[in-house]
């Protein structure tokens, strides 16, 4: 009886062995934004901090590194705005990233926003490794701070990339329209994966995507990008407080679990041996 119970002892092992290793292992990661300037929390590395292209560095955790850029359609001449994105200046302001264009001022009082007043804002995710996005958290909001004629919204959207291009060119130069197809965000890698209505102060959304990339949009709210209950392009305003992104972790080669397998079934094969020498 004794013996019996050590084969399937074994067995089992065996069993939960191969589970293991052929499923694949996720770490969650949340990075913050709402440090404000000066407290090393997305410290930027321009010496202005607002110059149009500024990458700020977020920081690494679980082993990933991230880090932050912007750019807006505003064609940087009064409040007119075109459809094609341009490099714009990301800063961490006291409740979460925003992006001010080149018509903007960057002045003590604002624009702090990711907006789509004058342009298309976007803030671009750069990791170190590809990431799927879980949550994304809203610090100040158009929703809950709305006047007459300015901000009176927060609309926003996620966007993962899935094409070939690296870093600031996954962005730069495509449009929200069709004027050149080829040239579109969408035809350009960029899929869209979720637009969001009128996010308060201190808010979360939950993203939900199989994606996992190396890059991720969040983007002040663009018909371009779908449509829904309660969105609309209409002064949407809103600064980025965090995102939450979860890691693929390498999964063993199948050789690797082969040969595994293949010991605990020997195992198992020695011990049936000796128990009919015995």
């Amino acid at each position: 009886m004794k013996n019996t119970t050590s084969i399937q002892t074994l067995r089992v092992l065996a069993g939960c062995a191969l589970v293991a290793l052929g499923s694949s292992a996720f770490a969650a990661s949340t990075w913050t934004y709402t440090g404000g300037p000066g407290t090393g929390a997305c410290a930027s590395t321009a010496a202005s901090g607002l110059s149009m292209g500024n990458v700020l560095g977020c920081g690494t955790i679980g082993g990933v590194t991230m880090d932050a850029t912007a750019f807006s359609t505003s064609n940087g001449t009064g409040s007119t705005t075109g459809t094609t994105f341009a490099a714009a200046a990301v800063y961490n302001w006291s409740s979460g990233l925003g992006a001010v264009n080149a018509y903007e001022s960057a002045s003590a009082t604002g624009p702090h926003a990711t907006d789509n007043r004058y342009g298309t804002d976007a803030i671009l995710l750069h990791f170190s490794s590809p990431v799927s996005l879980t949550d994304v958290g809203i610090g100040w909001s158009g929703t809950s701070h709305q006047v007459s004629g300015n901000f009176q919204d927060s609309d926003f959207s996620v966007l993962a990339y899935q094409g070939v291009g690296t870093g600031a060119a996954t962005v730069l130069g495509k449009t929200l329209d069709g004027v050149a197809a080829t040239s579109t965000l969408l035809s350009s890698g960029w899929a869209a994966v979720g637009n969001y209505a009128s996010l308060p102060d201190n808010s979360n959304a939950t993203v939900v995507s199989s994606i996992y990339s190396s890059y991720w949009l969040i983007s002040a709210y663009n018909t371009a990008f779908g449509t829904g209950g309660g969105l609309g392009v209409g002064n949407d305003y809103f600064k980025l407080a965090s995102v939450s992104a979860t890691k693929q972790t390498q999964v063993p080669e199948p050789t690797s679990i082969a040969l595994l397998g293949l010991g605990l079934i020997g195992m198992v094969a020695s011990r049936r041996r000796s128990q009919k020498t015995v």
